[in-house]
């Protein structure tokens, strides 16, 4: 998402004209639910196996930009102008995976399984006034990013094994969260 103004000039001839305005905004709202069942019943052996995952690849850039650009106020005017330059990003990620698996035999009973959640964000978030721009007759500049991530994930296994010789149950759980963010207001360079 980029919101830019880019080689331009921009003069203000109404007194009433006291602001502009530069934002990019972005939302992501994901949801998931998985769930695994394993169910085995045998007379000599029974073995169960059941699983489930959830992955999450987020990758994304929200930019607000003014560059190279003259922004002024007509001769003779206040200097009450704000120049108000904003990249704003959120993220909500609730993730819930489980598994249960159930194995009965006479003899030998095995019940394995595995539930997790992976997430992967690479977010970045850029507001900028740079490229040689002017700003005459500004009361404020505002160069603003904002980046919010909200993460809940929940994995559980389980196993219920019953066997009259020997039981094996193997069960795990996993949650990983993977952040690789960049943030910057710049206010700079050649402006």
């Amino acid at each position: 998402v980029s919101s830019d103004i880019t080689g331009s000039t921009i003069t203000f001839n109404s007194d009433n004209a006291k602001k502009l305005d530069v934002k990019a905004t972005s939302n992501h709202f994901i949801v998931d639910v998985a769930m695994g069942v394993g169910i085995a019943d045998d007379a000599s052996v029974g073995a169960a196996v059941g699983g489930s995952f959830n992955t999450n690849t987020l990758k994304d850039t929200t930019s607000a930009k003014v560059t190279g650009t003259a922004v002024s106020k007509k001769e003779g005017a206040a200097n009450d102008i704000d120049v108000n330059v904003a990249a704003n990003t959120e993220s909500k990620i609730y993730n819930v995976a489980g598994e249960v698996g159930y194995s009965n035999s006479e003899k030998v009973a095995l019940g394995a399984g595995v539930a997790g959640n992976m997430d992967v964000l690479e977010q970045t978030v850029l507001a900028q006034i740079t490229g040689k721009s002017t700003l005459n007759g500004i009361k404020n500049a505002y160069v603003d990013s904002i980046l919010k991530q909200h993460i809940r994930s929940c994995a559980v296994a389980g196993e219920i094994v019953s066997g009259d010789t020997a039981g094996f149950n193997i069960g795990g759980a996993l949650g990983l969260e993977l952040l690789k963010n960049k943030v910057s207001a710049i206010l700079g360079g050649d402006s």
